[in-house]
């Protein structure tokens, strides 16, 4: 028994490190304060005019990142664990990002990747909030 788990989880972290930092799956959790629920969770291939976007808030926040180090998801249903419904998530495991879109307009896309760009997350507060909004408006 105890062998079989030990290759499940090699099998896991294999497929980790392979193919991005989370499972995919028809119902996810992601143990972040407590739990956030995902449903038809998988990985993707990001639109090509992320890459514009990312460009463009970099240089609006004027700080750089590396665009290539996202791991792109999509769910059709994500919520935190105060049962909010989710748009998107920045999310940091084992030190890959993994960026989660249940929506993927350009502001839910472009907050998300501000998190990435700027190094921080929710639990760190919203602090950098106003930066991001000051390049959203500059854009309209």
């Amino acid at each position: 028994m105890v062998t079989k788990l030990l290759i499940a989880f090699a099998l896991f972290l294999n497929g980790c490190a392979n193919h991005g930092p989370l499972p995919e799956g028809e119902l996810v959790k992601i143990p972040v304060k407590k739990y956030w629920e995902f449903e038809n969770l998988k990985r993707i291939e990001p639109e090509p005019i992320y890459q514009e976007w990312f460009v463009e808030l970099e240089v609006c926040l004027e700080e750089t990142a590396d665009f290539e180090e996202i791991y792109w998801y999509s769910a059709s249903y994500g919520q935190d664990p105060a049962g909010l419904t989710l748009d998107g998530v920045h999310y940091r495991p084992n030190n890959k990002t993994a960026i989660i879109l249940i929506d993927s307009d350009k502001e839910t896309v472009t907050h998300e990747m501000a998190h990435f760009i700027l190094r921080t997350n929710e639990k760190e507060g919203h602090h950098w909030i106003s930066r991001f909004w000051a390049c959203v408006k500059a854009e309209s």
